[in-house]
């Protein structure tokens, strides 16, 4: 799913860890300020 945001087909809802290095290097982007915990591991 990454993949796919990360070659400009779309947008991917994930985990925010599997995405940190991404966001970090602008790769991509947050569309919005909000986020959802989860408890799950």
């Amino acid at each position: 799913m990454l993949a796919a945001a990360l070659d400009s087909q779309g947008v991917a809802l994930g985990r925010h860890w599997l995405a940190v290095d991404e966001l970090r290097a602008g790769r991509l982007v947050a569309p919005f300020n909000t986020s959802v915990r989860d408890d799950f591991q």
